[in-house]
């Protein structure tokens, strides 16, 4: 194990073996954890950055959002998740305090939730639920200041030997019906640190109880997430991943830093836990919900492609981006996380904008009506997953609902082709769907050009796996492709991308 993964430092081909032996189940967590322990520093970034790579990982760097916080009003919470929403940023909902502010305001909490859903395009992603609906907690938790958070290390007592309370009984008072938020919502994040070594069982609820909610989650179709903890040491972090991986079965993986980060080297095991995430979560997306600005620092560079921040008041706001003597409740986080990770990653990451806004939301939303949910993940090609769990959840927003009449699936794009050899120009994603549906129909050559000498390359690979037609790289050259084949399409993500190929090629868009 220890040779590929120095191999896939190196080798994004190498990279994506280790990625398929992932999602074949075939790697062992602690194995995988301990060998990751003998990279350097360098060789993790550079690992993580290499996984993060289309079509291994997700490959947009986004920023999310926390709206909501239990002493606002419905008003200020629906206007933070509108202003999110208008800056193209997924918001991240808390549960509980959707639920406080229903209550001081005489209304139930899924009738508030319906509204902020209503309100927005972006997906929207739910956690401190449990299966009685949201979690409820007493009001010292709710406003806590982030105390330790704010002290840094070394840590005392709180948050690990913190009683977190659950109003348990007010949860199964409050008549909220678990399956209706979880229809609601595009995605759902579950906390797993309460479980073994991750030392958090005052923190987080029940396992079973968070397998209970990921499972009412996966039948309604919505996205599944999970919390882990640095914690203090390889075989602590390796029981929380396992618990998200093997027990929850989660889509994406949020990484805790800061005060749950009590490793000896700190900044080390933030980017080991990071790239151990990588390799193992199934939806390709990674982010972190709580991090020092250090942590965050290294954490983007080692293949983070999330980070979740908020509004003031909502915890989120100072989790991420500040260091000890600064983070307290109140900050307005998303501008310093901004600035951190354009600080870090530039202004764009390949041919998106850092962080992901409305256009790279669009882009997916489109693609993904484009292959609807029959080719999404977890379906995948020799291997490889179509999509990642963006792509399910995009589905599931407002954003999907108004651009659906835009859109024309893969099965009314075929249903025209009569022709043995087509050309797709744009070699990800929407490419493997129409490939896919191609080669049922029975075509008999198919030609891939992408400007990206290694997604052509890839994409011909794994297709050439796949299907029973012949798959040629044409080297980029768009031109070429539409000269030998009988019809072309436009298959790139971004809008703006595949404008400019069918304005220079004359060929048709599908997305």
């Amino acid at each position: 194990m220890l040779d590929l993964l120095h191999e896939a430092c190196e080798s994004l081909d190498a990279a994506l073996e280790l990625k398929r032996l992932a999602y074949e189940g075939k790697l062992s967590v602690d194995e995988v954890i301990t060998d990751l322990g003998e990279l350097t520093d360098r060789e993790l970034e550079t690992l993580g950055d290499n996984l993060r790579t289309f079509p291994m990982g997700c490959d947009l760097i986004e920023l999310a959002v926390g709206p909501c916080a239990s002493d606002y009003s419905p008003d200020v919470l629906l206007s933070n998740a509108i202003l999110a929403d208008r800056m193209g940023l997924p918001l991240h909902v808390c549960a509980y305090a959707v639920a406080d502010v229903a209550e001081n305001y005489g209304m139930r909490p899924i009738e508030l939730f319906r509204r902020l859903v209503r309100n927005v395009r972006v997906p929207v992603d739910v956690d401190h639920i449990g299966v009685h609906g949201p979690m409820r907690f007493p009001r010292d938790i709710t406003a806590c200041e982030g105390t330790c958070y704010l002290e840094g290390p070394p840590f005392k007592e709180c948050p690990r030997g913190r009683i977190h309370r659950r109003l348990i009984d007010k949860e199964r008072q409050q008549g909220e019906d678990l399956e209706e938020w979880a229809e609601l919502a595009a995605s759902i994040c579950v906390n797993v640190t309460g479980e073994g070594g991750q030392d958090a069982e005052a923190h987080a609820a029940p396992l079973d109880e968070m397998k209970r909610v990921a499972e009412t989650a996966r039948h309604a179709g919505a996205g599944v997430g999970a919390i882990l903890h640095v914690a203090d040491g390889e075989d602590e972090f390796a029981d929380g991943l396992k618990a998200a991986v093997e027990e929850v079965k989660a889509d994406y993986l949020a990484v805790e830093g800061g005060p749950f980060n009590r490793a000896e080297d700190r900044l080390s095991a933030f980017r080991l836990a990071v790239v151990a995430c990588r390799i193992f979560a199934p939806g390709k997306v990674v982010l972190t919900n709580g991090a020092y600005e250090d942590e965050l620092v290294v954490g983007l560079r080692a293949g983070l492609n999330g980070v979740l921040s908020g509004f003031p008041k909502n915890h989120h706001g100072y989790m991420v981006g500040y260091e000890p003597g600064t983070a307290r409740r109140g900050k307005f986080g998303l501008p310093k996380v901004l600035a951190i990770m354009r600080k870090t990653m530039g202004s764009r990451y390949g041919d998106t904008k850092v962080p992901a806004g409305w256009e790279e939301l669009e882009g997916v939303t489109r693609a993904a009506l484009f292959l609807g949910s029959d080719l999404l993940y977890p379906r995948d090609v020799a291997g490889i997953p179509i999509g990642d769990v963006h792509w399910v959840a995009t589905l599931r927003s407002n954003a999907a609902r108004e651009l659906s009449g835009e859109v024309k699936s893969v099965e009314d794009v075929v249903s025209n082709v009569d022709a043995g050899t087509v050309a797709l120009l744009g070699g990800r994603f929407p490419a493997w769907g129409l490939a896919i549906a191609l080669d049922e129909l029975g075509v008999s050559e198919i030609l891939i050009s992408d400007l990206d000498a290694w997604v052509e390359r890839v994409t011909v690979r794994l297709l050439n796996e796949e299907l029973d037609a012949t798959v040629h790289a044409m080297a980029g050259d768009d031109r070429k492709a539409m000269k030998e084949a009988d019809v072309a399409f436009v298959t790139a993500v971004l809008p703006k991308v595949a404008e400019r190929l069918a304005e220079r090629t004359g060929a048709r868009t599908v997305c």
